[in-house]
């Protein structure tokens, strides 16, 4: 490797070492989970769907005129534990 060639090399080394940022910051997923809004959003949701998969399983056992009020109390239930999700997470649409 001649003179030039070598200084080509360590220059463009340089420049790459110069470009990368050595400090590591947290991922993105990471900050948002940590945060407790939306750790007790995520947690709401879970519980409304654990309530809706029970009163759904009600039809096996129970007359279905007392299941419907359940399953459509529970489906608001899920929807509206996933707005505060989405407001949470700060997401549109």
């Amino acid at each position: 490797m001649n003179r030039r060639q070598f200084a080509r090399v360590t220059l463009s080394s340089s420049a790459l070492l110069i470009g990368c940022d050595t400090e590591q910051k947290p991922s993105h997923t990471a900050t948002l989970l940590n945060n407790s809004e939306v750790e007790d959003a995520l947690k709401s949701l879970a519980g409304a769907i654990d309530n809706l998969v029970g009163d759904v399983g009600d039809f096996d056992t129970k007359y279905w005129k007392e299941v419907v009020p359940e399953v459509t109390s529970g489906a608001e239930e899920v929807s509206g534990a996933f707005e505060r999700l989405r407001r949470a997470l700060q997401v549109n649409g």
